[in-house]
Formats: C-alpha cells, sequence, structure tokens
C-alpha cells in the first residue's frame, strides 16, 4: 500500500495482521521522510493509532507479528549511528500501547 498523505510526504505499507483479538488491522511500513509507522485501524478501516518511531536513519520495516503478551514485533533495518554505517537488522519488541519494550 502507497499513499501520499495530502501533500505531507508518502507513506507505505509493507505488511499487515489481523489481530486475534478481532479488534481490527495492524499495519507496519515506513512514513517520510524515514522513519518507522505503525497503525493499528479497526475493520471499516478506521483508524484506532498511528505510532511513528525513529530508531536511526534509512530505516524500514517489513514485517510484523503479533506476540503471546498482546503486544507485537517488527522486524526491519536501519542505520544506527553515522549515515556510513552499513543498514543492520533490527527487531523491535512493543507492547499493546504501543511502546517500545525492547530493541536488539
Amino acid at each position: 500500500m502507497y499513499h501520499n498523505n495530502n501533500g505531507m510526504g508518502w507513506l507505505a505499507a509493507y505488511d499487515v495482521i489481523e489481530k486475534s483479538d478481532a479488534s481490527g488491522y495492524l499495519w507496519v511500513g515506513n512514513a517520510h521522510p524515514d522513519v518507522l509507522w505503525i497503525v493499528k485501524c479497526d475493520y471499516s478501516g478506521d483508524t484506532i493509532w498511528t505510532k511513528t518511531l525513529d530508531i536511526g536513519t534509512n530505516e524500514y520495516a517489513r514485517k510484523i507479528i503479533e506476540t503471546p503478551d498482546g503486544g507485537f514485533a517488527i522486524t526491519g533495518g536501519a542505520k544506527i549511528g553515522s549515515s556510513s554505517t552499513p543498514v543492520q537488522p533490527f527487531l523491535l519488541k512493543l507492547d499493546a500501547e504501543p511502546v517500545i519494550t525492547r530493541v536488539i
């Protein structure tokens, strides 16, 4: 999914899952400029919450899974540190709110 966001930059979703509690969907992707983008929406497509995370540069999120505690985990890559460093893979663990609880 790609969205122009009314001239405010672009949004690109790379993975979507249905929540096991039947409360809707979680989307993960990227928002311009270079931030991770997470959206929870209901079954009608109405946004419940949106979260952007900036953990480095040139970051991207590619996969999201729900975890047994009701939170979720996201994988992707980012340049962490200077812009000349290679892209490093990451794993983020977030609770259901969503608040980052762990970065690997």
